[in-house]
């Protein structure tokens, strides 16, 4: 087994004003331990923007143009589905990339499902009402990503958006395997999922413009199961939740954009809804 390396991050992609969708760093409420790179240190260590991969309108989009930094072995995923070659990169190494594979570090789940709990300090602060019906109930997390999905032209047209039929389909998949469903609902939009959403089984409206992100995050993941939207933050939440015995739900096609192969993007064993 190899040595662990210091995990150092570069934030300094946020600040970017080419990124489809405003973002702040938020990795520091969890345990995990990693270094911000300080931004002069970035501006010194990039340089030329990268020359293979992905196309380069789809980096600048996504990431604002990521670089290439000196004296660094760079690596950049080139494409959605696995590739073993990335787990074969040494140690001084900069990776760029979604990455979003089980197969990346599937033997490493006990030790990121850790690194993603909440700090002790965090967790203390946050209201436990709604974590106490989540665990007293056979709850089901259904996140509903609409937002630069459905707003950015240039984004809905890579990723769409999941059709309510695809929902409809989910929620029935469920109520035949769980018996008293309850649906606990996040989403960025709360008012489109009050007027369009119908549940013939109980559903509790989880986002309401006072959670921040980690504790939607949070409380999606102690959830029972799943039903995701095709989105990373459902995704994480689906996929932090432990229980070897959790159904989840998502869906057949992570793109809109047809042309890439996502067969790797959702684990086995979860189940695929058109």
């Amino acid at each position: 087994m190899r040595a662990a390396v210091p995990l150092r991050l570069d934030i300094s992609d946020f600040a970017s004003s080419t990124a489809a969708v405003r973002r702040q760093y938020g990795l520091q409420v969890f345990n995990l331990d990693a270094d911000v790179v300080p931004s002069e240190e970035v501006a010194r260590l990039l340089e030329a923007p990268p020359q293979k991969g992905l196309p380069a309108k789809i980096w600048e989009w996504l990431w604002g143009g990521p670089a290439v930094p000196v004296g660094l072995t760079r690596v950049a995923e080139a494409h959605f589905h696995f590739d073993p070659a990335i787990l074969a990169a040494g140690d001084q190494v900069y990776l760029t990339g979604y990455f979003q594979s089980e197969k990346y570090f599937h033997d490493q789940a006990d030790i990121l499902r850790r690194d993603f709990t909440l700090r002790p300090e965090i967790e203390a602060r946050l209201n436990h009402e709604m974590l106490g019906e989540i665990e007293r109930s056979a709850s089901i997390s259904l996140h509903i990503r609409r937002g630069d999905y459905v707003h950015h032209p240039e984004t809905n047209r890579f990723f769409g958006v999941c059709s309510p039929q695809y929902y409809q389909r989910c929620i029935e998949h469920m109520a035949t395997r769980i018996r008293n469903p309850v649906f606990f609902l996040f989403s960025d939009d709360p008012d489109w999922v009050k007027e369009n959403l119908r549940l013939s089984h109980p559903g509790i409206l989880v986002s309401n413009g006072r959670l921040k992100d980690y504790e939607e995050l949070w409380l999606m993941s102690r959830c029972r199961h799943h039903i995701i939207a095709n989105s990373s933050f459902s995704w994480w939440g689906a996929w932090l939740n432990p229980r070897p015995d959790k159904i989840v739900c998502a869906p057949e096609e992570w793109f809109a954009e047809k042309s890439y192969n996502t067969a790797d993007v959702i684990p086995e064993g979860w189940v695929r809804f058109s």
